[in-house]
């Protein structure tokens, strides 16, 4: 994909609407399903996934009546699926009129985007809520969603220095369920579009020896995006917000330093392809930071064994950086 690329909004958020709606059906037969069997593991799974996707969705194109109330629901749903909360009919029955008001609320934006609330739906709202928060352990839940994103602090060295690079750097790796799960990992690539500009991206083939043991139902794939945005690293997470479950997020920033690369390069699940080469071509690193980083990361890894005391763990191990060298990847970094 190239910066040319465009991203189609209104496709998008036809898209969106759709896609919605199979959500609400799987989410009212999930329902059912749960008043045959209110111990039913699998459905009440799929039921918070239902509303975490129609929330994060609504999110990123700013329905925010709809994103705000899904939130509600899925906070319910949270607390259930962790065993917090038990559920009952009367839980049932808020939760299916829950669902009738999503669908509501979709027809309303769909005509309209910039709709507002009529009295009736705003008494119906309230109603719901009411009696939601009757569940509710917290009824200042965060909610959060818990993507792993790359921003532990690395640990400093004094030979560290910054990167030349002025943009910011996105590592993608996605769950295999993901198509199962409803969800397209390139639109969500695509849509950051919307906050900013795709310099480069290079996609990650994961966990495969043979064509033949692909699955197409399975994701196998990860992405290294170069990103020039004016954007915080808030706003870029919030992208992909509701892959709450489907995916691992790593963004370093703008002009890192080098032991932000090195910690990403050691965070990465491909411990055998060519990391350093992957960076540098996608202009991430130059070939002299790449150099700079390789040497910097031997030596944190060696000080790292020397303070465990594992002297036979230094002397059979082979780092990332010798990997690259010996496969002529990159030159030895001249000490």
């Amino acid at each position: 994909m190239s910066s040319g690329d465009k991203f189609n909004l209104k496709e998008a958020m036809s898209i969106f609407f759709t896609e919605s709606r199979e959500m609400l059906e799987n989410f009212e037969e999930c329902l059912l399903n749960l008043e045959k069997d209110m111990e039913d593991k699998e459905s009440i799974h799929a039921l918070f996934r239902a509303v975490h996707t129609i929330k994060g969705s609504s999110g990123m194109f700013g329905f925010s009546e709809i994103e705000e109330f899904t939130h509600i629901v899925e906070n319910i749903l949270d607390d259930i699926r962790n065993e917090k909360l038990k559920l009952n009919q009367e839980l049932i029955n808020t939760l299916l009129e829950s669902h009738d008001y999503i669908g509501r609320l979709l027809g309303l934006f769909e005509e309209s985007e910039d709709a507002s609330l009529s009295d009736d739906m705003l008494r119906e709202k309230n109603s719901i809520v009411e009696n939601l928060k009757k569940y509710a352990l917290s009824e200042t839940k965060e909610g959060e969603a818990e993507v792993e994103v790359f921003e532990e602090e690395p640990e400093r060295h004094e030979d560290d220095v910054l990167v030349a690079s002025p943009y910011w750097h996105i590592s993608l790796r996605f769950e295999p369920n993901i198509f199962k799960n409803g969800l397209d990992p390139f639109s969500f690539i695509l849509y950051l579009n919307e906050i900013g500009t795709i310099q480069q991206v290079i996609t990650v083939f994961q966990d495969i020896t043979s064509m033949d043991d692909i699955d197409p139902e399975l994701c196998y794939l990860g992405f290294e995006i170069v990103f020039d945005g004016d954007t915080t690293k808030l706003s870029i997470e919030n992208v992909f917000d509701f892959l709450i479950d489907d995916c691992d997020l790593r963004i370093v920033s703008p002009h890192s330093s080098i032991s932000d690369y090195v910690a990403l390069i050691n965070d990465l699940p491909e411990k055998s392809m060519h990391l350093g080469e992957m960076l540098k071509e996608i202009g991430s690193l130059t070939e002299h930071e790449l150099q700079h980083a390789l040497r910097l990361q031997e030596e944190l890894s060696r000080q790292e064994e020397l303070e465990k005391g594992d002297e036979t763990a230094i002397a059979g191990k082979k780092l990332i950086g010798e990997i690259m060298v010996e496969e002529k990847m990159v030159h030895k970094p001249v000490l």
